[in-house]
């Protein structure tokens, strides 16, 4: 079964200035709150990138290959999940007891709410990523850190596998099902600091690899069609 990712992405590029305070941010709010007025000065809006579709299988792979929790069928349990997205009620004959469904908000309703497989939303996002790293970047994955920032590290190199003159795709990946694009946006927004702080890090101590920090969100709307919003933090 083929899956649809409708994609959207931004660039953003730190100047001397935002970058200091990207790096600064991660121990002071207020240089946070500088750091994102400079950021909003920037014409920083998403713009569409088209579509990207992957086979079952193919994402399957990747989400084994990539993903940091060894999660089972990790696409199964989110369709299991999504397949629960109307209330249910009991089988007849018990007492006529209405369970909630995830989608019930009201905070009366919190306690009796199901919610997501975490470890296996987190491994399709993983999978993902790594597919939109390869397809969409024609990056090279180096690395998977476990337990670690970032996520993934790609390598963008013209030639093979050269790393000078080459990029590093420093990728930190968010993952959410069932929320609109907007909250992920938002999400996005708030963690775009502390990528930035790492990515201009990271090119001090390397000067001779253009370092690049890729923040990828992936909305789960159906089991066949995602939403991924890409942010390229430059230097």
């Amino acid at each position: 079964m083929p899956i649809e990712i409708t994609l959207e992405r931004r660039k953003i590029v730190l100047d001397g200035n935002t970058a200091a305070l990207a790096k600064g941010a991660t121990s002071r709010d207020f240089l946070r709150k500088q750091f994102e007025h400079a950021i909003a000065l920037q014409p920083s809006l998403y713009t569409d990138a088209g579509l990207l579709q992957v086979q079952t299988a193919s994402l399957n792979f990747l989400i084994t290959r990539y993903s940091e929790q060894l999660v089972r069928n990790a696409l199964q349990e989110v369709e299991f999940f999504l397949s629960r997205k109307r209330p249910f009620y009991s089988e007849p004959g018990y007492a006529p007891l209405y369970y909630f469904s995830h989608q019930v908000s009201h905070a009366s309703s919190k306690a009796s709410r199901h919610t997501i497989n975490k470890s296996a939303l987190a491994a399709v996002g993983e999978g993902t990523a790594a597919l939109l790293l390869q397809q969409l970047l024609h990056a090279r994955i180096l690395s998977r850190p476990i337990h670690d920032y970032p996520d993934l590290v790609g390598l963008g190199a013209p030639t093979g596998r050269q790393i000078v003159n080459s990029k590093l795709y420093l990728t930190e990946v968010k993952a959410t099902c069932m929320r609109s694009v907007g909250a992920m946006k938002q999400t996005l927004a708030e963690e775009v600091f502390r990528l930035a702080a790492y990515t201009a890090a990271a090119q001090d101590l390397e000067p001779s690899v253009s370092m690049v920090g890729l923040l990828i969100g992936i909305v789960v709307h159906r089991i066949d069609r995602f939403h991924a919003l890409l942010t390229e933090v430059t230097l």
